[in-house]
């Protein structure tokens, strides 16, 4: 059916694909934004928002990546970025 109408609108069909590839949810832009709370505090409000979104960046990635090694469920740091 899809077929039938795709030569149709082209462009709806781009709008309705980026729609549905969307998360059902925000759990990672509070996410985001908690880390970003978290790096750019009061103390640390002199901070451009470069340097805090990169900082956010590199946070993020280091957690993701921290996942996989054998530490991050085991030992002193065990599971230490879950509250």
């Amino acid at each position: 059916m899809m077929d039938c109408h795709e030569a149709r609108a082209p462009t709806l069909q781009k709008i309705t694909l980026k729609l549905l590839e969307l998360p059902c949810s925000c759990c990672c832009c509070e996410r985001n934004r908690s880390i970003y709370y978290f790096i750019h505090s009061l103390k640390r409000n002199k901070m451009t928002p470069k340097k805090a979104n990169d900082l956010v960046f590199v946070h993020g990635n280091h957690r993701l990546l921290s996942r996989n090694s054998s530490k991050y469920k085991e030992g002193e740091t065990k599971f230490w970025d879950i509250a």
